[in-house]
């Protein structure tokens, strides 16, 4: 069972995370989440973010990890992610 509190908080990490994606990969995003297809958005987010090397902070980095924890799908989302550098402060 998905905990009730993964939608609003996957929604505000691709949030976080717009001003890196492309409009069509937002869309893409917005359109997993409003379908509950919650594993395929986080794990499409963390493949896009990778596939340019694009930065992320350590609190989307570790909120990244607690959602794949909470969706059994944890290799698929920080394996990808450990390519992406950390955020300049």
């Amino acid at each position: 069972m998905v905990p009730g509190d993964i939608e609003p908080r996957l929604r505000a990490l691709g949030l976080s995370i717009t001003d890196r994606l492309s409009d069509a990969q937002a869309r893409w995003f917005s359109e997993f989440v409003d379908v509950g297809e919650y594993g395929l958005a986080l794990e499409s987010l963390a493949d896009w973010l990778s596939d340019e090397l694009l930065p992320v902070s350590a609190a989307e980095r570790s909120e990244a990890e607690s959602l794949a924890t909470l969706m059994c799908n944890v290799d698929q989302v920080m394996e990808p992610l450990q390519r992406c550098p950390p955020m300049s402060a």
